[in-house]
C-alpha cells in the first residue's frame, strides 16, 4: 500500500494505492472512523472518543475540554476549530460552549431570553441570548 498526502488549493488531498477492493474498503472505513472521533487526553493518556459519545465541549482559560457521560477530556484544539470539525449534531450555544443536540434531554425558558438545556447526564447548560436564535432555527425539524 502506498499513501500520498498533498495540499491542493488549501484542502488536503489523499491518494491511496492498494492491491484489492477489500484493502481499499478497510482503509476507507478506518479513515471514516477517525473523522468521527476526537482525540483528547485524560490523566496523561491520549484517547479517541467518538463524536456520538460527546455531550458538550467547553472552553476555559484558553483550554478546551469535552465531556462524556462519565469523563472530561482535554484537547489541544481551539473552540472555533472544534466547531468546524464537529458534525451537524453540534451547535455553539455560548461564547465558550458547543453542545451535542442528540444529547439534550430537555429545554426550559429562562429570564432574559436565555434557555436552560438539560443533558442526558442531568447537567445543565445555558444558551445565551446571542446564540438563541440560531439554536431555535437548528431545532426546527429536529426531534428531541
Amino acid at each position: 500500500m502506498k499513501i500520498e498526502v498533498n495540499k491542493v488549493n488549501q484542502k488536503p488531498f489523499i491518494h491511496i494505492d492498494c492491491d484489492s477492493e477489500n484493502e481499499k474498503h478497510e482503509i476507507l472505513c478506518a479513515i471514516d472512523g477517525l473523522q468521527r472521533s476526537l482525540r483528547g487526553s485524560i490523566r496523561g493518556q491520549e484517547v479517541l472518543i467518538k463524536f456520538n459519545e460527546i455531550l458538550y465541549i467547553d472552553s476555559v482559560d484558553k483550554h478546551c475540554f469535552f465531556y462524556t457521560q462519565t469523563d472530561c477530556f482535554e484537547t489541544q484544539l481551539r473552540l472555533y476549530e472544534l466547531e468546524e470539525l464537529m458534525n451537524d449534531s453540534f451547535i455553539r450555544i455560548s461564547k465558550s460552549c458547543i453542545v451535542n443536540l442528540d444529547k439534550i434531554k430537555s429545554l426550559k425558558a429562562d429570564m432574559g431570553s436565555r434557555i436552560i438545556v438539560t443533558l442526558e447526564n442531568d447537567e445543565k447548560l445555558i444558551i445565551s441570548r446571542q446564540y438563541n436564535k440560531a439554536f431555535k432555527e437548528r431545532l426546527k425539524g429536529k426531534r428531541l
